[in-house]
C-alpha cells in the first residue's frame, strides 16, 4: 500500500505552490464570491432592504471558504505525510461549518 500524500513525480520549487499568494488567492476569491452572492439576493428579493451586519456575514463567511480552499489546496501540494494532510483536510471541513 503506498501512501497517498507521496506524489511518484518529481517536485521542485518551481512546481511547488507559493503558499502567501495562494492564501491570498483564495482570500480575495472569497471575497468576489460574497460581494457577487450578495449582489444576487439584491437583485432577486421582493423588498431589498438588507443590514450591513447581514452583508458583513454573508462576505465573511464566504471569505472564509476561500481561505479554507486555498489552505487545502496548499496542503496537498506539500503534505509528506498523510496525518499532516488528513490535518489540513479536515480544517478546510470546518471552513464549511463556520458559524457566528
Amino acid at each position: 500500500m503506498t501512501d497517498a500524500a507521496i506524489s511518484n513525480q518529481v517536485v521542485t520549487d518551481t512546481t511547488r505552490r507559493k503558499i502567501w499568494p495562494t492564501l491570498a488567492l483564495g482570500l480575495l476569491g472569497g471575497l468576489a464570491l460574497g460581494v457577487v452572492a450578495r449582489l444576487w439576493m439584491r437583485l432577486i428579493a421582493d423588498d431589498p432592504a438588507f443590514t450591513w451586519n447581514g452583508t458583513v456575514f454573508i462576505v465573511v463567511g464566504f471569505m472564509t471558504f476561500g481561505m479554507a480552499q486555498s489552505i487545502a489546496a496548499v496542503a496537498r501540494q506539500r503534505a509528506t505525510r498523510r496525518w499532516t494532510l488528513t490535518t489540513a483536510v479536515s480544517l478546510e471541513g470546518l471552513g464549511f461549518c463556520r458559524r457566528s
